[in-house]
């Protein structure tokens, strides 16, 4: 057999026999030797074997999958038995963290490794970060008003995750600023979030 680096069989050869043009070779193997130099040729007939190969494929699991993360066609591919894979590298999605590659026993796979005998899916999740909502205004710095106002407190929420705005204060709002004498002397309105 011939194999190929990867230790795969991509040729065999069967042995056909001995022939010549020397000497008349029986059923038997044998032949007369005639009054000259024979020259024997052995005949090896090839046949040629195409490696068995198996697939790598990259799938996401789990609840959270971001919208830019894409499983593409040019992930994974065919393999020959224990040619090396190259895993492909975490993906990067702002406002998410990956968790990596996993084989069908859960462990983690990353680098390369050397394809086995059978397919492989690789699986990957991902989680939601934390991001954090805060309101700020502009308008009231250093100005006391009535009724006092305050800013809502805001919160952490995940990615993705559907956020109420506060709806303690409302567009058209109004508080007033007044003077030591207690008279009205600016008026502001909220415009809104």
């Amino acid at each position: 057999v011939q194999k190929n680096a990867n230790g795969n069989v991509i040729a065999k050869y069967t042995f056909s026999g001995w022939s010549t043009d020397d000497a008349t070779i029986a059923a038997d193997g044998t032949f007369t030797m005639p009054a000259k130099a024979v020259e024997l040729t052995g005949t090896w007939r090839k046949e040629t074997v195409t490696p068995a190969t198996y697939t790598v494929t990259y799938e996401y699991t789990g609840d959270v999958v971001p919208a830019g993360a894409k499983v593409t066609a040019a992930m994974g591919g065919t393999y020959e038995v224990n040619q090396d894979v190259n895993v492909e590298a975490d993906p990067k999605v702002d406002g998410y963290t990956f968790h990596g590659w996993y084989d069908a026993a859960g462990k983690e796979v990353s680098g390369k490794f050397k394809m086995p005998g059978n397919d492989v899916k690789l699986t990957g999740y991902w989680t939601a970060n934390d991001q954090l909502v805060k309101y700020s205004w502009t308008g009231l710095e250093g100005v006391t008003v009535e009724p006092a106002v305050t800013l809502p407190t805001g919160g952490t929420y995940k990615t993705d995750a559907t956020v109420s705005v506060d709806t303690e204060y409302e567009a058209g709002d109004t508080v007033v600023q007044k003077n030591a004498n207690g008279n009205v002397i600016a008026k502001y309105t909220f415009s809104g979030w």
